[in-house]
């Protein structure tokens, strides 16, 4: 924090001193008193005494008229204690000032590290300073480069000089590892520097400069103004590069001159004891040195030449004999020569080692490669020694190759050694030649490459949507006349669009229609994706216009204010002029549906009296919406017309043009024609150009929207916490604990969606006033619309088949073929390995075969397949070829992947060894449940699928005797589990129940396994629309067949993977043993999920695939022209690899059923299938008529509506699972407590609306954009304890960004709701809890499909609300009208916690209505929905 008073030149305090001000909130006028006194640097206010008292007594000597401290003697008192203050300060870092200078000054490398809260305070100060200058990232200077600068300035007192690389922006990542002093007793943290950023283009230069420069204004060494020099500076090289192009020449003009800068400021400085008056001394008296500069980039161009070629040789003498060609002989003696020469290199090589080292007994020993003896370390024992030294190479020199990513290019007539990794491991890879497919990522992004956004034309305007949105959001103004407001606004930095006008005039240069199809469609693709911020539409008024009322020499009228749309008897000529009319009025209106929408913004214009505002669709769009009016006269802006102006808005900033004519001038009228040039001109025509005020005054309004400011709240943003005592502190940092679900949050968010409470930091992280959490609030963005955390891989993937979708396909198809004839190489190797098996049955389950049948692609699990795959893509997960080889693990540590991060949950494992000793207890529990088996169709279903797993290899048996598994698995101590069915979509599955029998207990968890979900594919199909425009997305599916039977078990396990099974034809119980991982085991879940996460990486990076793998599931999404080729890639790679997969449930169509649900890519919505739809009311029905409803049948059906209402239909309908929940876990079943309750059936018959009439989930564009409306709730309950009688009542704030004031409404509780409610000693939690509901409810019509954020004051509401449902009846029947009316209102709506201090709905919830009204809020009256009365 530093102090910002404007001080005399002659007598501004030193940078430390500044600070400390600052931080002690010192008055400007007590800084300038200390200034004037020449109390400028921490050593003279250091000097002032030794105590308080004493320090006191001279500041009162030094200032000779006291009354300048106060003129009471209370203010003059605390005047003095914060000069006190100020000298303790000041003394205090005199003593630690040097020693930290001195550390600083011999480690260079070490900076300290700024408060995060002074950032962002430097940064709020320079917005305020500079209001017309609109800040990116590129731009603005990282915080490690402030405070590199700050501990440069500390030490040396002056500015340094930084290469333009050295100069970091906020865009960029830097890599830093933080720790601590050496020392105790400062504990000052530190940061390495890091390396210097690449400086890749002019612009790049510009960029950092301009960060350089922000960053002196932040530490007030600098200001960032013309004035001080950097501004003119900056002008001045951006003129000079212009003249002189090239990134060398400009470097060398901007190293010239700041060099100079900086001579003069460190070695004169006192002269120039400023860097600002050093920068003004050389921009004014040293020009010379930008010829230099271009002098100095000529040279260096020469000298890099030099030093590449060498000095060039001087030419020989031309031979005068004639030119004889080259014979086969000379080229032979010239090779002949060369050898000879290297072999005498090679033996004067020798003889000098022979010379430095003396041989061994005079010959050199074979295979001794040691050149000098050592000498003997003391610390180590004599024995160790003479081993070390004894050490020699021996054997065949190994192969520098054999193990890397691309193999050695020789294989086996390699001459080196190629050893195996182990046993079975011994390779011989190819290299692999580049992938095609990423030979097209790099086209792409060569393609892009760099190119200005600064576009005059929309020929210049690239086709993407994602680049041009990359570099927005965008100003554009369509039927833009003489587009005169595109030029104010390029002055002021916005960045706009080329303007849309169908003829070349003022600052047009180039004509485009917007009735053109294809450009319309690029605009309004650029809208729907959020790059447009703000739209300018003069669209024409000619044929709405009332001036041709006036009678002859004018045109007749073609509307009236009856018939807006047209009058009937026209001419042609005349329906022609009304047809285009018509029709370029629906074609903005059009784009400004779409553009609310979006979320953006604006302006419509038209004569005031134009018939343009009656037309029908303009007046229901302006109710729909709640728009506003702005009237204004254009003599008030310098035109000699009154013209009354009519602009349609969006936004409340635009009325700040609505001036009306204040008189005292006069007016030149609209009539008639007038002789322009030589041509006779309608007054009106000429009329339609804004003059150049007006368009200032809009640009500087559309300037303050496009920065999200919203200036109409300007009061509200003042108001402070009225009361004396607060509950924290301000600025205390909100307390979060990291949550083990946050990366499933964000993806949940990104989705659109909250998952739970706490799972991601909350909004508002540090305690502050009501007006700053106000501002802060209407500046986030909306947490629904922020881009997902997607990986790299996959955003690469996305951008790929979205903008080179005509070239995927041949390139996948030609990395496809390479890889098949790889796998066909392969297959010999992969027979060698598993031959090398010693174990018998898992030999036949890895070929597909039994013994003496050859290994074929699709059959066999091609593991030295998996092994080149894994490698080329540097799979985290090397070691699963040698587990799918030798068989994994079932029962104690799961071997990790090292693919998923560290599981942290607290485990309880029972040794392994326990459960063995256990065996014989287990096996008999085991034996007698399985008996206890009635024969049934069920049990011939597993019996039938158990006796198909022998036949393919997964499984042995049937045994008929414990002694048979038992020689079987080599050992006695085997512990079974028992197989029992599980009815899926009428289909019957086998389970093992592993829990009893303590197979899962004895299992330890390592890794917390992550799996895409609904939401991550939403997510990436959102992107992916982004993307590709208009392009029509395809999906694909595939299902692998018997997945968990195709990964092994380990042999040693197979006493862990004994099935214990009734055979229905004898009623005799017999045993399986798995040789493939059994359904029901938790190691199964992670060693089948290897491969599968495996095989997905694969298809995502070596083919460029946007996939999804959940378990035995893959899915990927795709645009129309690539989606059969990577349909084909999926298919291809899975049986390659032998990776069985059920052709019959294959998929590729428009509509992918994924995990239960249809993804209806035509439409862009999630939904459920008709015939599911169907099932699941058919189903309540059944209860509904039964009228009973038992626990397991509850437990059934909540999980089938559970999935539902988390993929479908978000929060709504979660309130209806609590009596579905209690009945599901309710132990007394007997008499009639089956029966179904009122609660349930209220539940079951809201289930059955939602089913049948519940909106499907859309997939929206992601446009990352600010909420549109905030609502502020809280309650008040009385507290008896403190003798408070006031009755129950809510209050509410909301601020909608696009209205003119922010409304509030302050209601109490009647009675009759509050005796609904369950006794409670106080009612405060259903009153917060109702106040949001209230506020949807009163304010319905302007919340309606709008991005709104709720910041409520409690956590346990906001648990609730973001929950969907509680266990107390009241609350959860108060939850469910919140979620009702957010589903029939289609409002985003995001719920987050606000702390009570810093909620401005504190003040009405307790009739405090004055300070709103002050701030200019206005009083809304309470509307309560029905359900609540």
């Amino acid at each position: 924090m530093v102090d910002r008073t404007k001080y005399p030149e002659d007598q501004v305090p030193e940078l430390a001193v500044r600070q400390i001000f600052g931080r002690q909130k010192l008055e400007s006028d007590l800084c300038l008193l200390l200034a004037a006194s020449g109390l400028t640097s921490i050593e003279r206010l250091a000097m002032l005494g030794d105590s308080i008292s004493s320090v006191k007594t001279t500041v009162k000597a030094i200032v000779d008229d006291e009354t300048k401290f106060g003129n009471t003697a209370a203010k003059r008192e605390l005047a003095l204690t914060q000069l006190a203050a100020v000298w303790k300060a000041a003394s205090t870092l005199q003593e630690h000032v040097s020693a930290r200078r001195a550390r600083m000054e011999e480690e260079p490398n070490k900076v300290p590290e700024i408060p995060g809260e002074d950032h962002a305070e430097f940064r709020e100060v320079f917005v305020q300073a500079h209001p017309d200058m609109l800040l990116t990232y590129h731009r603005e200077p990282h915080r490690k480069f402030v405070e590199r600068i700050h501990r440069d300035y500390m030490v040396h007192g002056a500015v340094a000089f930084y290469e333009v690389a050295e100069m970091r922006v906020r865009s960029e990542t830097i890599v830093q590892t933080a720790n601590l002093a050496k020392t105790s007793e400062d504990l000052l943290r530190v940061v390495q520097v890091d390396a210097k950023g690449a400086v890749s283009s002019e612009s790049n230069v510009m960029d950092r400069l301009h960060a350089f420069f922000m960053a002196l204004e932040y530490l007030n060494v600098c200001e960032f103004s013309t004035a001080a020099g950097p501004l003119r500076y900056l002008a001045g090289l951006e003129e000079w590069r212009h003249e002189n192009r090239g990134l060398a020449v400009l470097l060398a003009a901007d190293r010239l001159i700041r060099r100079k800068v900086y001579t003069l400021n460190n070695d004169r400085r006192k002269s120039f004891g400023t860097f600002s008056s050093a920068l003004l001394e050389v921009l004014t008296n040293y020009k010379q040195l930008w010829n230099d500069a271009r002098s100095a980039a000529e040279l260096e161009k020469f000298r890099q030449i030099e030093a590449e070629v060498g000095e060039t040789p001087k030419k020989r003498a031309r031979s005068r004999s004639p030119l004889t060609p080259p014979t086969k002989a000379s080229k032979t003696k010239r090779n002949r020569n060369r050898r000879e020469k290297m072999k005498l290199l090679l033996k004067q090589a020798k003889e000098k080692d022979r010379e430095t080292i003396p041989e061994k007994g005079g010959k050199e020993q074979k295979g001794d490669r040691t050149k000098q003896k050592s000498t003997k370390d003391s610390r180590v024992p004599e024995q160790e020694w003479k081993k070390i030294l004894s050490f020699s190479y021996s054997g065949k020199k190994r192969c520098p190759w054999y193990n890397c990513s691309l193999g050695c290019r020789f294989g086996d007539n390699c001459r080196d050694s190629h050893p195996p990794r182990s046993a079975a491991f011994a390779p011989t890879i190819d290299a692999v030649p580049r992938s095609a497919v990423e030979a097209v990522c790099s086209q792409l992004k060569s393609d892009r490459g760099e190119s200005s956004a600064c576009w005059k034309k929309w020929s210049d305007v690239p086709r993407n949507v994602a680049e041009v949105a990359a570099r927005g959001p965008f100003f554009l103004e369509i039927f833009a006349g003489e587009a005169g407001l595109t030029q104010q606004l390029r002055a002021l930095g916005v960045p706009t669009l080329p303007p849309i006008e169908i003829e070349v005039k003022g600052n047009v240069i180039q004509a485009a229609d917007i009735e053109d199809p294809e450009l319309l469609a690029f605009v309004t693709q650029l809208i729907r994706v959020g790059a447009v911020r703000l739209v300018h539409f003069g669209t024409p008024c000619g044929s709405f216009s009332n001036a041709r009322k006036i009678p002859a020499p004018g045109p007749r009228p073609l509307r009236s204010k009856a018939h807006p749309m047209g009058l009937g008897q026209l001419t042609a000529n005349e329906q022609a002029q009304l047809d285009t009319g018509n029709r370029l009025l629906a074609l903005s209106l059009d784009l400004i549906e779409a553009l609310l929408a979006a979320g953006s913004d604006f302006v419509l214009e038209n004569p005031a009296n134009s018939l343009m505002w009656r037309v029908p669709r303009l007046r229901h769009l302006v109710k729909r919406w709640r728009l506003q009016w702005v009237v204004c006269d254009q003599c008030q802006f310098g035109s000699e017309h009154m013209k009354p102006t009519a602009f349609l808005v969006s936004h409340a900033a635009l009325h700040e043009v609505g001036l009306r004519c204040s008189g005292g001038h006069g007016h030149v009228p609209l009539r008639g024609r007038h002789r322009v040039q030589g041509e006779w001109v309608f007054r009106t025509r000429q009329a339609q150009v804004y003059p150049p005020q007006l368009c200032s005054a809009l640009a500087r309004c559309i300037h303050h929207i496009l920065c999200g400011r919203t200036p109409q709240f300007a009061e509200s943003f003042k108001l402070v916490h009225q009361d004396d005592v607060r509950k924290r502190p301000l600025g205390e940092e909100a307390k979060f604990r990291q949550h083990r679900q946050e990366a499933a949050a964000k993806l949940a968010q990104a989705a659109g969606y909250q998952m739970k409470r706490g799972a991601i930091r909350p909004l508002l992280t540090h305690e502050v006033e009501p007006g700053v959490a106000v501002e802060w609030a209407l500046q986030v963005s909306h947490p629904f619309s922020v881009p997902p955390p997607l990986t790299e891989t996959m955003l690469r993937n996305i951008n790929l088949v979205a903008l080179q979708g005509h070239a995927v396909p041949r390139a996948r198809s030609h990395d496809l073929d390479w890889w098949r004839r790889e796998a066909h190489r392969l297959l010999p190797v992969t027979a060698s390995w598993i031959e090398q098996v010693p174990d018998r049955h898992l030999r036949c389950l890895l070929r597909g075969a039994p013994d003496g049948h050859p290994c074929e692609l699709g059959r066999t699990c091609h593991v030295a397949l998996y092994d080149q795959f894994l490698r080329f893509v540097r799979s985290a997960d090397q070691d699963l070829v040698k587990c799918l080889l030798h068989g994994f693990p079932i029962v104690g540590r799961i071997l990790p992947s090292h693919r998923w991060p560290a599981y942290e949950k607290s485990q309880k494992v029972i040794p392994v060894q326990e459960a063995m000793d256990r065996a014989w207890e287990i096996r008999k529990k085991v034996i007698l449940r399985a008996d206890s088996v009635p024969v049934s169709d069920d049990l011939r279903s597993l019996w039938a699928s158990s006796m198909e797993d022998v036949a393919e290899g997964s499984a042995a048996g049937p045994f008929s005797s414990i002694e048979e598994v038992s020689l079987f698995v080599g050992a006695d101590n085997w512990i079974p589990t028992q197989r029992f069915a599980v009815v899926q979509k009428n289909k019957v599955r086998g389970c093992d129940s592993a829990t009893v029998n303590l197979i899962n207990r004895i299992t330890e968890i390592v890794e917390k396994l992550q799996l895409p979900s609904t939401d991550l594919n939403v997510a990436a199909l959102r992107e992916l629309r982004t993307r590709c425009g208009g392009k029509k997305l395809r999906g694909w599916v595939l299902d692998e067949r018997k997945a968990y039977r195709q990964v092994p078990i380990a042999p040693g396990h197979r006493k862990f993977s004994v099935i214990c099974l009734k055979d229905p034809s004898s009623g005799v119980t017999k045993f399986f043993v798995m040789i493939g991982h059994s359904f029901g085991l938790v190691s199964a879940v992670y060693n089948y999920n290897r491969r599968s996460a495996a095989i997905n990486e694969i298809l995502e990076k070596i083919f460029g695939l946007v996939s999804f793998n959940f378990y035995d599931d893959k899915c990927g999404f795709e645009v129309e022209e690539t989606i059969d080729s990577a349909h084909e890639v999926a298919i291809t790679v899975h049986w390659l690899l032998g990776a069985q997969f059920d052709a019959k449930k294959l998929q590729k169509t428009a509509a992918p059923v994924i995990l239960g649900v249809t993804y209806n890519l035509e439409q862009m919505i999630l939904e459920i299938k008709k015939e599911r739809k169907q099932e699941l009311i058919e189903l309540i029905d059944s209860y509904l008529t039964a009228g009973v409803l038992d626990a397991g049948s509850a437990g059934k059906l909540k999980g089938k509506l559970m999935f539902g209402a988390s993929q479908l239909w978000g929060k709504v309908g979660r309130a209806f699972f609590r009596p579905l929940s209690e009945r599901q876990y309710s132990r007394d079943q007997g008499g009639d407590r089956s029966l179904l309750t009122p609660q349930i059936v209220r539940a079951l018959k809201h289930w059955k609306r939602l089913i049948s009439a519940g909106p499907p989930r859309p997939i929206d564009l992601r446009t990352e954009r600010k909420a549109d409306v905030v609502v502020f709730t809280d309650g008040f309950a009385p507290d008896f304890r403190k003798g408070e009688v006031d009755p129950e009542r809510i209050g509410i704030v909301v601020f909608d960004r696009r209205s003119p004031a922010p409304f509030q409404v302050s209601e109490p509780i009647p009675e009759n709701v509050i005796k609904k409610w369950i006794p409670r000693k106080s009612q405060i939690f259903p009153v917060e809890l109702i106040a949001p509901v209230l506020a949807l409810y009163t304010f319905r019509d302007l919340l309606r499909g709008r991005d709104v954020v709720f910041l409520i004051d409690s956590e346990g509401v906001e648990a609730a609300l973001v929950k969907g449902y509680s266990a107390r009846e009241d609350v959860a029947s108060i939850v469910e009208v919140f979620w009702n009316l957010a589903l029939e209102l289609g409002v985003n709506a995001f719920i987050d916690r606000i702390s009570t201090d810093a909620n401005p709905a504190d003040w009405p919830s307790r009739s405090r209505l004055e300070i709103g009204r002050n701030a200019g809020w206005l009083l809304a009256e309470c509307q309560w929905p029905p359900e609540l009365l």
